[in-house]
């Protein structure tokens, strides 16, 4: 690592204020970064087997409700489901008595 310049009294302010807008330019792209994450993971596509894992269902379970509420996706002739349309489609599947559906809910999926 390099040795970082000397300083004298009286640049210390300036400095100061070059560390601080660096900073704010870093938080700002961090912010612009967690927004877009969070924008694509509710776009993320789960295969069959994710959303079963995830909701602590058999496949047989969600062929079921895949015909009640959840949508299925196709993508070059796989089945996948949206992330977000699952999370949303807890609230729907409420009406089956499923408890790892309230644990899901509990955690934030």
């Amino acid at each position: 690592m390099a040795n970082p310049p000397k300083l004298s009294f009286e640049e210390v302010p300036q400095a100061i204020s070059e560390i601080k807008e660096k900073l704010d330019a870093l938080s700002d792209q961090l912010r612009d970064f967690r927004q877009l994450y969070q924008e694509k993971a509710q776009e993320q596509l789960l295969t069959p087997a994710e959303v079963c894992m995830m909701l602590k269902i058999s496949k047989p379970t969600l062929e079921s409700w895949s015909r009640e509420v959840l949508q299925k996706h196709y993508v070059g002739g796989r089945v996948y489901y949206k992330y977000c349309e699952v999370m949303s489609s807890l609230k729907s599947l409420k009406k089956y008595k499923r408890s790892p559906l309230q644990d899901v809910q509990k955690n934030g999926g």
